[in-house]
């Protein structure tokens, strides 16, 4: 071999590893950035789980204050009994107030003129007292809902 043929091989390895070295910067530089993206991508997923958690927790705590479908139709159950029960009430209670007017209509009609006006105005007196009274036990019966 000769000198120049040694001089050229040698400046060919040189240039090989100056492009060697080039590409292994060129390498460190990408893999950098490749493991600061990784990185960026493990804390967004991170924080995308946390999220998730957060949201999962919330509906498990909801979801355990929430009734049974079992204890939903056992309290609908127990009050549609006591609507029954107050509407039975009601009932009882408007047909006595009924009643009431009733026979007050029939002795306004027995006393006939003499002291219409004021055995009216009594009559109309006792009516409204039972209305009153119809009314408080149908508001007590409804509060005891």
């Amino acid at each position: 071999m000769s000198e120049t043929d040694f001089d050229k091989r040698l400046r060919d390895l040189e240039v090989l590893i100056v492009e060697l070295r080039t590409s292994m910067r060129a390498h460190r530089k990408l893999t950098k950035e490749q493991f600061a993206a990784a990185k960026e991508a493990i804390v967004k997923a991170e924080t995308a789980q946390a999220d998730y958690n957060r949201l999962h927790n919330d509906l498990v705590r909801k979801n355990e204050l929430m009734m049974t479908r079992q204890s939903f139709e056992d309290e609908t159950t127990h009050m549609e009994g006591k609507i029954l029960s107050t509407k039975t009430d009601i009932n009882k209670d408007v047909a006595e107030i009924r009643q009431d007017i009733r026979s007050l209509r029939e002795s306004r009609s027995e006393s006939g003129g003499k002291g219409a006006g004021q055995t009216a105005a009594w009559g109309y007196f006792v009516a409204g007292m039972a209305v009153i009274g119809g009314i408080l036990t149908i508001a007590v019966k409804l509060r005891g809902l």
